[in-house]
C-alpha cells in the first residue's frame, strides 16, 4: 500500500473549529483552534488556502491551537481544512472582507553608493533601497506613503520615510525616494 495513506484506528470523527468569523485583506495571524467535544485536539493538520493567493499550514498545539499567517489580498473566500488522527477531512471557510486597495512588494533595487559600489550590501556600508509595488487587489490607490523599519539591531534605518506615486488599478508604483540604511561594521558580509 502506499505508506503516506492514513489509518484510521476507529470511527472517523467530525472536529470542531474556532476561528475567526471574518478576515481583511492583507497580511494577518489566523488562530485556529480544534477541539473535539470540547476537548482539546493536538497534532492535527490545519490548512488555509484561498486561491493562489495564500497559502499557510500547520499543526495544533497541546492547547489545541495553531496560528496560521495568511496574506489575502482580494476580498472573497478562504477555505480552511482539517484533517489528522481518527478526524474526518472537515472544513470551513471564512469570508475575507475589505477594500481591493492592495499593494504587494514586486522587487527591491539596493544601491550601496554609500559604500564599494559593487552593488552588493555589505558590513558598513550604506544602502539606498528603491522599493516597487504592484496593485493586486485591482482598486488602485492614491496618496500613498510608506515606512521603513528594522528590528535587527546591525541595520540602522536612517531614512525610512517616502512617498509614492499613485497606483493606478492593476498597475504599479515606487518610493519617490530611496529608503536609506546603514548596515553596522559588525554585518557579516552575505547575511
Amino acid at each position: 500500500g502506499d505508506p503516506a495513506t492514513a489509518i484510521w484506528n476507529g470511527t472517523a470523527r467530525v472536529p470542531e473549529i474556532n476561528t475567526a468569523s471574518s478576515l481583511v485583506v492583507g497580511e494577518q495571524q489566523l488562530v485556529v483552534q480544534v477541539t473535539d467535544g470540547g476537548q482539546p485536539v493536538a497534532g492535527v493538520d490545519v490548512c488555509a488556502r484561498k486561491g493562489d493567493e495564500t497559502y499557510a499550514w500547520g499543526v495544533t498545539d497541546g492547547a489545541c491551537n495553531v496560528s496560521l499567517t495568511v496574506i489575502p489580498t482580494t476580498a472573497g473566500d478562504l477555505d480552511l481544512m482539517v484533517s489528522g488522527g481518527n478526524f474526518a477531512l472537515t472544513t470551513q471557510t471564512v469570508p475575507v472582507t475589505g477594500t481591493p486597495t492592495y499593494l504587494s512588494v514586486t522587487s527591491i533595487d539596493i544601491s550601496d553608493s554609500g559604500g564599494n559600489g559593487n552593488g552588493l550590501p555589505e558590513s558598513g556600508e550604506i544602502l539606498e533601497l528603491t522599493v516597487h509595488f504592484q496593485d493586486v487587489g485591482g482598486a488602485g490607490a492614491t496618496g500613498l506613503t510608506a515606512e521603513l523599519t528594522s528590528a535587527d539591531p546591525e541595520v540602522l534605518v536612517l531614512d525610512g520615510s517616502t512617498t509614492l506615486a499613485d497606483a493606478p488599478p492593476g498597475g504599479s508604483t515606487q518610493t519617490d525616494t530611496p529608503f536609506v540604511a546603514r548596515l553596522a561594521p559588525s554585518t557579516r558580509d552575505g547575511s
